[in-house]
């Protein structure tokens, strides 16, 4: 089935994406099928935060996020109508405090952390460390599908020229997921362009892969 993703974004004047829309295809593996289409566009900049929108036409899920100047996530406001979900989500200190509506179930949960970043979506917080010096980096996350935490990390692995839509691309190989052995169980491998660090394409997993397919 062909899905239609919008994902609005906004980022300060100095950052990846400021001013432009970048397009992606996802498509199955093996094939041309595509799978779903995502965009990215400027939104909106406050007090040095940057504000996301992320909607869903098929699905109608929409997720508004606020992000530090690390891409890290420190609000959120998810809705997916069809699940009765309608959920914030705040970082504080080192604790995430949901409160709202979680498929169907009321939530009023607080849940620890440590000191590493949070991120909602790893594209995008992966896309300012893959512009950094650092190596390698610890991060949160909470599996859509039932909010439970997970520490994951990304490691850079090298430079590679990788071709996208007949253009060779110099690329950050990044490859990310579940700490130790347990990467076995679930890890991902993506590539940010070298120039401003924009997520250019993701290597098949669970039969699916992403590719950029159109800028502007």
């Amino acid at each position: 089935m062909r899905v239609n993703i919008l994902i609005i974004i906004l980022f300060i004047s100095t950052s990846l994406f400021a001013g432009e829309t970048l397009n992606y295809s996802t498509y199955a593996e093996g094939s041309n099928e595509i799978v779903s289409r995502t965009a990215f566009q400027i939104d909106d900049i406050q007090n040095g935060l940057i504000h996301v929108e992320w909607q869903s036409f098929v699905s109608g899920k929409y997720v508004k996020h606020v992000l530090n100047d690390e891409f890290a996530n420190i609000e959120w406001h998810a809705i997916t109508p069809n699940e009765n979900t309608d959920y914030f989500g705040e970082r504080i200190e080192n604790k995430l405090i949901l409160n709202g509506k979680f498929k169907g179930k009321k939530i009023n949960k607080i849940i620890k952390l440590d000191e590493n970043l949070f991120f909602c979506h790893p594209i995008l917080g992966l896309s300012e460390f893959a512009r950094s010096p650092h190596q390698s980096c610890e991060f949160w996350i909470l599996r859509p599908d039932n909010l439970v935490k997970h520490k994951l990390v990304a490691v850079k692995l090298d430079i590679e020229y990788i071709t996208v839509d007949g253009k060779k691309i110099k690329a950050i190989k990044v490859r990310w997921g579940l700490r130790g052995i347990l990467s076995k169980l679930f890890s991902q491998t993506f590539w940010f362009r070298v120039s401003d660090g924009v997520f250019i394409k993701s290597q098949p997993s669970r039969g699916e892969f992403t590719v950029l397919t159109h800028e502007m």
